[in-house]
């Protein structure tokens, strides 16, 4: 599953919001026997939290070019928009995408929370046409 959003913001502000939810044809290349990160090495941390106790059950860090632009000059001056995409394993219920944030001071915050439908209409199923058409790079 791959869920992409826009990333918008400037220097001060930055805000979350969905494009859409692909179900990907391939199988996840993640690391299942690891469900939870433990490493933490990206400035931003995704989750996917159970709606009803709140548990995260899979979480990944990662970085991305938003955390180095908002730190430029030009970020002080306005604002820009960056696609953004997760990929998790397919998830078969709601569940909530929580999107944390590394500060120095205080580890990690919350900066955008969305509940996921997987069955819901809007949800996009990637064609598999090329999905045999693929080799390896080894």
């Amino acid at each position: 599953m791959r869920i992409d959003y826009f990333h918008p913001g400037n220097a001060d502000t930055e805000l979350f919001s969905l494009d859409q939810v692909v179900l990907e044809p391939l199988a996840f290349a993640g690391n299942l026997q690891q469900p939870i990160d433990r490493l933490l090495r990206g400035k931003y941390l995704f989750e996917v939290a159970d709606p009803e106790s709140g548990d995260a059950v899979w979480s990944r860090s990662f970085s991305v070019i938003y955390g180095e632009w908002e730190t430029t000059g030009v970020a002080q001056q306005q604002n820009r928009t960056f696609h953004e995409s997760v990929r998790l394993p397919n998830q078969e219920k709601v569940f909530e995408l929580v999107i944390n944030k590394h500060y120095a001071v205080n580890g990690f915050e919350e900066v955008w929370r969305i509940d996921i439908d997987p069955g819901d209409y809007l949800v996009h199923q990637e064609s598999v046409a090329y999905a045999g058409q693929g080799r390896s790079l080894q």
